[in-house]
């Protein structure tokens, strides 16, 4: 997704390569980042893997108790540590990072002008809309003010982060960046939860929701600036022995940074030495152009849908009953609706403008 939580790959044949940094087998001159498609991909389906179990792990939601709900929250705490908002926004530091090298932004204003666009505006129209199409949103209009009218609350904080990380980057040293980065992971550390800040808080603006994420995106840009000595078989051992030891509460905040480096570690190894048909190339594409839309319209689905009388009445009872089952098709079906709405729009002018 690149832009924006609930009340909570064959083997290589040749050893040469196996043993090749992926970087250097495949050229620097013809490097792309495919593995932030597939991270993008991941990171979007766990979303809304994240939103149907809430319907089971959190009273707005329907709270429903079931013999699966340690194993659901075994998933949230392995698997999708804070909806995988520290994913989404270390994919746009990562991003970020690989802009910059590429001198994409040559002045402030267009940087500036570029990013309101894209994610300020979509914050203030699709804010409100999913204020009016999901009745009973904590937060409602008030929301608005204070940076989370919904699900949406996301493209205002990345807009943050990005102005922040520009200014700084620009106009100041990158100690200066480090230095404020370690702030925001010390909130991490001492908060432990966005809506833990958020209800300590409550800024203006939702200003306190950038500070605490913050050290994701500075993150993915520093990984991106060093990826040279990141991506090796040495550092994904590491990584993966710390994700396995640490503690998911004590210890969250070290596991969550083992875990995006991980997936990261897993996914350019994946798309540098394997290799994919078009079709499978088609598919991940796809779904990574249409991750936004999928951010904003599963959410409006799986709230709707258990919200709505009309809806909840069915669905809520069969959630309860079908406990497994019921996750797997809602899993399913607002994945793959709000895929086939998001495609469809982006062959409109407005919904290319407000999702692409």
């Amino acid at each position: 997704m690149g832009k924006r939580q609930c009340t909570v790959e064959k083997m290589v044949g040749s050893k040469k390569i196996a043993n090749t940094p992926p970087m250097e087998a495949k050229g620097a001159s013809q490097e792309k980042l495919e593995e932030v498609t597939l991270l993008r991909c991941f990171a979007v389906l766990t979303l809304v893997v994240h939103h149907v179990l809430c319907i089971y792990l959190a009273d707005s939601w329907g709270g429903i108790d079931s013999p699966m709900n340690g194993y659901f929250k075994n998933i949230f705490s392995w698997f999708i540590p804070e909806a995988n908002m520290p994913l989404f926004t270390f994919i746009a530091g990562y991003l970020m990072g690989y802009q910059i090298e590429r001198k994409k932004y040559d002045t402030f204003n267009v940087f500036a002008r570029k990013k309101v666009h894209r994610l300020l505006i979509p914050y203030l129209i699709l804010g409100a809309l999913m204020i009016v199409l999901q009745p009973g949103i904590p937060g409602g209009w008030n929301g608005m003010i204070y940076g989370v009218p919904n699900h949406m609350w996301y493209c205002l904080m990345l807009f943050y982060c990005y102005m922040l990380y520009y200014l700084i980057s620009n106009f100041s040293k990158e100690w200066v960046n480090a230095l404020v980065a370690m702030g925001s992971l010390a909130l991490n550390m001492k908060y432990g939860s966005m809506w833990t800040i958020y209800q300590n808080f409550h800024l203006f603006g939702g200003i306190e929701l950038p500070l605490y994420f913050y050290f994701w995106f500075w993150l993915g840009s520093y990984i991106f600036k060093h990826r040279h000595e990141f991506f090796s078989i040495t550092n994904a051992m590491l990584l993966l022995t710390v994700y396995l030891l640490a503690r998911p509460h004590a210890q969250a905040i070290f596991k969550t940074i083992a875990y995006i480096l991980v997936l990261l570690q897993i996914t350019y190894w994946l798309v540098h030495v394997t290799k994919w048909s078009e079709r499978v190339h088609k598919l991940f594409g796809s779904i990574a152009m249409c991750s936004f839309g999928i951010y904003v319209f599963h959410h409006l689905f799986l709230w709707d849908a258990t919200h709505i009388d009309i809806f909840s009445q069915y669905i809520l009872p069969l959630c309860s009953v079908h406990y497994v089952l019921m996750p797997i098709a809602l899993t399913i079906v607002a994945f793959a609706m709000s895929w086939g709405i998001t495609a469809l729009l982006l062959n409109t002018k407005t919904g290319k403008y407000l999702l692409a």
